[in-house]
C-alpha cells in the first residue's frame, strides 16, 4: 500500500479533546525521541514532529495536531511519514495534519521538564543552610535568574 501524507485542506482550529488517551502521548513521545536520536528528520519535518500532538490513531491513519499553520506543509508531512516508517512496530500508512490547540507535544514535554528542573534548583538554593545564613546575617539576596539547574549533558 502506498504511503500518503495528508494536509487537512481547511485548517479549521480545533479544540483539544480532553479525553485524548495518555497512551497516544506516550507513543508519540517515544516515536519522536527515536526519530530525533537517529537524526531521521531534519528541517520542517523535524519541527512538525517536535511541535505536534498525536490526537488520533485510526488504524494506519495517524492524525497530528499543530498550532501553526506553517507546519501543515505536505512536504514536511511526507518526510515525517517516511521517517516514521523506519522505526517501531506501529507504523502509519497515512498522516493527517490539522491545526488546533496542542496540549502534549515533544516540545511541551521538554519545556515542562526544564521548568521542573529550574524550580527544583531554586528550591535547593533557597533552602541551603549557608544561603539562609547569608540572607539572615548579611541581608544577602538571591538574584533572579542567577540559579541554573545543573546538567550532566556535555
Amino acid at each position: 500500500m502506498p504511503l500518503q501524507a495528508e494536509v487537512c485542506p481547511e485548517p479549521t482550529p480545533v479544540v483539544a479533546r480532553p479525553d485524548a488517551p495518555q497512551a497516544l502521548g506516550a507513543l508519540w513521545a517515544n516515536s519522536v525521541q527515536e526519530l530525533l536520536g537517529g537524526e531521521r528528520v531534519v528541517a520542517l519535518a523535524r519541527e512538525l514532529a517536535v511541535q505536534s500532538q498525536l490526537v488520533e490513531q485510526d488504524g494506519a491513519v495517524w492524525t497530528l495536531r499543530v498550532e501553526s499553520q506553517a507546519l501543515q506543509h505536505a512536504g514536511a508531512s511526507e518526510q515525517l511519514l517516511q521517517a516514521l516508517r523506519t522505526i517501531g512496530s506501529q507504523q502509519p500508512e497515512r498522516l493527517r495534519v490539522e491545526v488546533g490547540e496542542v496540549t502534549d507535544s515533544h516540545a511541551k514535554r521538554l519545556a515542562q521538564q526544564r521548568a521542573l528542573r529550574q524550580q527544583q534548583a531554586e528550591q535547593i538554593i533557597a533552602s541551603d543552610p549557608f544561603v539562609q545564613h547569608m540572607i539572615d546575617q548579611w541581608g544577602a539576596r538571591i538574584v533572579a535568574g542567577s540559579v541554573k539547574p545543573w546538567s550532566q549533558t556535555v
